[in-house]
């Protein structure tokens, strides 16, 4: 992640909770932009061959491409959901 011994050591469970979240989506995205030069790197090979145009999601579909269909992308929970989740497994675990 990029984050040195002394810095980590000073971090709360939430700050680096929030760290690695950052971290990991902005590895997400470099790993999707990958992907989206690779199916435009397709797409121009195919191209040539193809009767009709082609369309970017003609040749290769992602996870990603639903989210553009206007399919509504789930909520983050809400600080009293998590806290609730908390409580409920610190009960089951039968601790106060």
């Amino acid at each position: 992640m990029g984050m040195s011994l002394a810095d980590f050591c000073r971090c709360t469970p939430s700050e680096y909770e929030k760290v690695w979240a950052q971290w990991r989506k902005r590895e997400e995205e470099k790993e999707r932009q990958a992907w989206e030069r690779t199916r435009t790197q397709c797409l121009c090979m195919l191209q040539p061959w193809s009767e009709k145009r082609l369309e970017a999601r003609d040749v290769m579909q992602f996870p990603w491409d639903e989210n553009k269909k206007g399919r509504r992308e789930e909520r983050p929970e809400s600080k009293d959901e998590i806290m609730s989740r908390y409580r409920a497994a610190k009960k089951a675990y039968g601790m106060k």
